[in-house]
């Protein structure tokens, strides 16, 4: 695999003598469109001028497991895969991702901790920010399969990222069957969730085939963070710190006011305190008796869905499409352990709820982890579906969701070692994470290529399986992620998840 940086001629030179660029037209408004997650809440997904919003700060969730990451089998990378109807032209994606990290600042910001710890870590500018060192190119000659460019994103995932750089990394993969190109786009998890990454996207991907473009000029780069001396570093943390206690007395104060009388306070502390105990149990186990191991390694693969089917099928019972994204990742698995003589009656599921209010568009994570024990033994899928319906709203409605985030809070605060483990005690007990991601219900296109799949590849945290469902353009997309050592072979994996859509989708037994 080869870097960009050595190919900077062919990729970064300015024109030569005597050559002349087309001339660019103005670009037309913007459009506008909203796209929403049924069971996790409405979220904007915006192409405006207004643009998105970044933290300064880590959440403590982020902040916590970015600390667990000691441990190789915890790691929070996230990766998606685009592929594109042709080949791109090499100067024009650098050009593309130069703007890209100009216009982000994410893109162009490393994380940098706090002395002793007393804040969540800072996103500061990277004084040292090379394109060059996010960016590779690989090929595999016009002979690269779908199978060959799965391997590939899992080996490119595998590798941890350089702490000291922003977390991000590009892959051009040229060479695929049928003259195809497809992008491996790399992220650590606390840049931001599948929603702000939708957003991320849209500054990188068109929404018409030849638009007309602004690149004329590019904007000028983010000024570096002004050096701050290790005093100066605890002063802002200790403030930041306080302005966040501040917040949250008055929250409590404003909740014990909204309950009322003593007997109502005393109910609802008595409600949360069960709520916590609930989203707290110790896991420890998987309850799958074969999907155990865990190694850290990964092995992906794919596979896609009527976006139509899925919908149509929540509307059988009165649901989302998120209750037959989850009831058909309940009936694979089950037929997996089926198949392989190890019937199964319960999984332990990883659902991330999102915390997206409407026109949020913070380029950052607004979603709580939540775990769920669902059956999995439940033949007729409406059924199914039903279970998975009211277990989810059930979990989205527990009293002590909210309490989760300060909870991350106290224990990033603990030794390393110890919030490791903890961390990957209750992680270990987690069969499979399943998440859905609203994206584009219009097609996207890059550089004149047309986007024919983006599937999302998502992080294991310390589980067997993550089953991730990204839609574009009426597609549901639907990335594979399993531990080798708890699924051996992913492809058979993933031919019963198949079946297990089909199932919900056909509505057959």
């Amino acid at each position: 695999m080869r870097s960009v940086f050595a190919m900077s001629r062919t990729l970064g030179s300015p024109a030569r003598a005597g050559e002349t660029r087309p001339r660019r037209r103005r670009r037309p408004a913007p459009r506008r469109w909203v796209v929403a997650d049924a069971t996790m809440g409405p979220v904007s997904a915006t192409a405006d001028t207004a643009g998105p919003r970044y933290d300064e700060r880590m959440s403590d969730v982020d902040a916590l497991v970015w600390a667990v990451e000691r441990d190789p089998r915890l790691r929070s990378t996230v990766s998606a895969v685009a592929v594109l109807d042709g080949p791109l032209d090499r100067l024009e994606l650098w050009r593309r991702l130069d703007r890209a990290s100009r216009r982000i600042p994410r893109l162009r910001q490393r994380v940098v901790p706090d002395p002793y710890g007393i804040a969540p870590p800072r996103w500061e500018i990277d004084p040292d920010f090379r394109l060059a060192a996010h960016v590779r190119i690989t090929g595999f000659g016009g002979r690269g399969t779908d199978d060959d460019l799965h391997r590939l994103a899992a080996a490119v995932t595998t590798v941890p990222f350089d702490r000291a750089r922003p977390l991000w990394e590009f892959t051009l993969v040229e060479g695929l069957t049928g003259d195809r190109t497809a992008l491996v786009m790399k992220t650590h998890h606390a840049v931001t969730d599948g929603v702000g990454g939708v957003q991320l996207m849209l500054e990188i991907f068109d929404l018409e085939p030849h638009p007309d473009d602004p690149r004329r000029e590019l904007p000028p780069e983010p000024e570096p963070d002004p050096p701050r001396s290790e005093p100066e570093r605890v002063l802002d943390a200790v403030a930041h710190e306080a302005r966040r206690a501040a917040g949250a007395l008055e929250s409590l104060v404003g909740r014990a006011l909204g309950v009322g009388d003593p007997v109502n306070a005393a109910r609802h502390a008595g409600e949360t305190a069960a709520s916590l105990g609930r989203l707290l149990a110790p896991a420890p186990e998987p309850l799958s008796p074969i999907m155990t191991g865990r190694s850290g390694d990964l092995a992906f693969a794919a596979f896609d869905v009527p976006l139509t089917d899925l919908k149509a099928a929540g509307h059988r019972i009165g649901g989302t499409v998120n209750d037959a994204f989850v009831a058909g990742v309940l009936a694979g698995v089950a037929a997996y352990h089926g198949a392989s003589d190890a019937p199964v009656e319960r999984l332990r599921l990883s659902i991330p709820l999102n915390r997206r209010r409407p026109g949020d568009t913070t380029v950052g994570n607004r979603w709580t982890p939540a775990r769920a024990v669902l059956r999995c033994d439940i033949d007729d899928p409406d059924e199914l579906m039903r279970h998975v319906h009211e277990t989810v709203d059930r979990l989205r409605r527990e009293p002590a969701q909210d309490l989760l985030d300060p909870l991350a809070g106290v224990l990033r605060l603990a030794p390393a070692p110890v919030a490791t483990s903890l961390f990957a005690a209750a992680s270990r007990g987690v069969d499979v994470a399943a998440s859905n991601v609203p994206g584009s219900p219009v097609p996207l296109w890059l550089l004149g290529r047309r986007l024919t799949a983006l599937v999302p590849f998502g992080p294991l945290s310390g589980c067997a399986a993550n089953i991730t469902l990204l839609s574009i353009a009426g597609t549901a997309h639907i990335g594979v992620v399993v531990d080798p050592a708890a699924v051996p072979d992913v492809g058979v994996f993933t031919r019963h998840l198949r079946d297990g859509f089909s199932r919900v989708v056909d509505g057959r037994r």
